[in-house]
């Protein structure tokens, strides 16, 4: 009984051992539990330090996303805002260029635009707006074709006449250039009848070529602002060689009915007399200084160095306006006498080359020009031997590789070289614009416009010219000489209203097309 009771006792001891085990066991759990519980409870700030971080974290966070969605929106603004303003400043380019494109088309297919009937019509006025802008271009460009020319005849100095066969070259160049322009942009490559025999285009470019030389062999000692005023003696001289010619064309065509001859050009009206007097007035006044200084050369001694040397080149410079206006006439006797369709373009082409074989064989006759008035002796300043050195000299010159020593010492006058072939290119592109305008405001019908554009550039070339003497102290004629080209180009303007305004009667007359072959025979 003992012995049951005590393996009783055992096993219950084991199972308590094993119930103290598990207890004890359980009990250390729940004690490191409790202990870390109690530590917890022990320090509250570790606990709430805990939590503060987490919610730091999680804020942290959500102002994260926050930040990230409210950049992103604003990057999703400011990209669409620059979308929309590229769009717009694109449409606002393609207005532009179909206006340019739109404006451009207008200028140079401007017809019919100041005279027709019903001018009052919105296309009209913008063919007005047309006009007056090549009316803008006129009175510009023939002031530049002034300033260009006093220019190049000062700089270049001993090399005058070659720069008239430079100036032919580069015009034949650009001319040649515009008609192949014209041939790709209509696609017809062909050269269409000059419609005029070759010997009249000869004398016309004859004319042309002396006028061209002298013009630039006397031009250096003309005062800047009478280059401007007396060319403008070719028009009472144009209007004194067609009354001549007419009169001579009445009396041996009688019943030729095909044409209108210009009767009475000169004296058919008052205000056209008026105009011409007034023109031929302000060309004399103009050259008194010049008839003083030869009479008595000590009047204008302080003031000009050269006086004499002056005058004789200003009345030279002023009678090459006679071969310039009989040209012009002639040109268009020749026009009114063949009646044939003339390409203006290859009609010009062709001048211009005539122009440089001209130039080539006139040039040593005019080389001694270049010293008129320079003394007793002026011939020898230029001898013509030395034409052939001139010439190479000059070609070096207008290419800038002259060297400085033969620019400033090899011949009586310095020669600037400098710029000297852009300001042959500016001259060109002058004249070459002045005819495209004149032909634009022309076929506009607004011929009186054309002629106040010349007047407009006559005045911004005396008014540029006055610069260009007050920058040049040795061009300081005093306040008499001054006063008195301010009087000659108020003459000039009037003059130029009156003979213009009083209403030209111009020649007039059917051109003869060539008659056609017959396609089909018929018997």
């Amino acid at each position: 009984m003992q012995a049951a009771f005590q393996n009783e006792n055992d096993s219950l001891d084991t199972r308590g051992g094993e119930s103290e085990i598990s207890r004890s066991t359980y009990g250390s759990i729940s004690a490191s539990k409790t202990e870390a519980s109690v530590d917890d409870e022990e320090d509250p700030l570790t606990t709430d330090h805990d939590d503060d971080e987490d919610d730091d974290e999680e804020e942290e966070s959500s102002n994260h996303d926050i930040y990230y969605g409210e950049n992103a929106s604003l990057i999703s603004d400011e990209w669409q805002q620059d979308q929309r303003r590229r769009k717009s400043s694109c449409d606002s380019c393609k207005q532009c260029w179909k206006a340019s494109q739109d404006c451009c088309s207008l200028i140079i297919t401007v017809e019919d635009a100041w005279d027709q009937e019903g001018g009052q019509s919105s296309s009209s006025r913008q063919m007005y707006l047309a006009v007056l802008f090549w009316f803008t271009i006129l009175a510009t460009a023939y002031a530049m074709e002034r300033i260009s020319f006093k220019v190049l005849v000062d700089r270049v100095g001993p090399f005058r006449v070659f720069s008239a066969e430079v100036i032919t070259i580069a015009h034949t160049v650009v001319v040649a250039i515009g008609m192949i322009w014209q041939w790709c942009r209509k696609k017809q490559f062909e050269l269409k009848p000059l419609g005029l025999p070759l010997t009249d285009i000869g004398l016309m470019a004859l004319l042309d070529t002396v006028h061209l030389l002298l013009a630039l062999t006397t031009g250096a000692y003309v005062a800047p602002t009478l280059t401007v005023i007396l060319v403008q003696l070719t028009t009472p001289l144009i209007a004194l060689f067609a009354n001549f010619v007419e009169a001579r064309s009445v009396c041996s065509n009688m019943e030729d009915e095909s044409t209108t001859p210009r009767q009475n050009q000169l004296f058919g009206s008052g205000g056209q007399f008026y105009g011409i007097s007034v023109t031929f007035l302000a060309v004399l006044l103009g050259l008194v200084p010049s008839f003083i200084s030869m009479h008595d050369p000590s009047i204008f001694a302080e003031q000009d160095s050269v006086p004499l040397r002056r005058a004789y080149n200003t009345i030279l410079f002023t009678l090459a306006c006679i071969p310039a206006a009989a040209s012009q006439v002639y040109k268009e006797q020749s026009l009114r006498r063949y009646k044939q369709p003339v390409d203006a373009g290859y009609l010009n082409l062709v001048l211009s080359l005539i122009q440089c074989a001209m130039a080539l064989i006139l040039a040593p006759l005019l080389y001694t020009l270049q010293g008129l008035g320079a003394g007793d002796d002026w011939v020898h300043l230029y001898p013509s031997m030395t034409v052939s050195n001139n010439f190479v000299d000059g070609m070096k010159c207008f290419f800038g590789v002259l060297e400085s020593t033969v620019a400033e010492s090899a011949y009586p006058e310095e020669a600037q070289c400098e710029w000297s072939f852009i300001t042959v290119l500016i001259h060109v592109l002058s004249i070459i614009i002045v005819n495209v305008a004149v032909d634009k405001v022309v076929h506009a019908g607004a011929t009186a416009i054309m002629y106040r554009g010349i007047s407009a550039g006559m005045v911004l070339g005396v008014v540029a010219m006055y610069v260009y003497e007050y920058l040049d102290p040795l061009l300081n004629f005093g306040y008499a000489v001054n006063t008195l080209t301010l009087v000659c180009t108020l003459l000039l303007i009037f003059g130029s209203e009156a003979y213009y305004g009083a209403g030209l009667i111009y020649s007039t007359f059917e051109t003869v097309f060539p008659e056609l072959d017959m396609l089909y025979d018929t018997e």
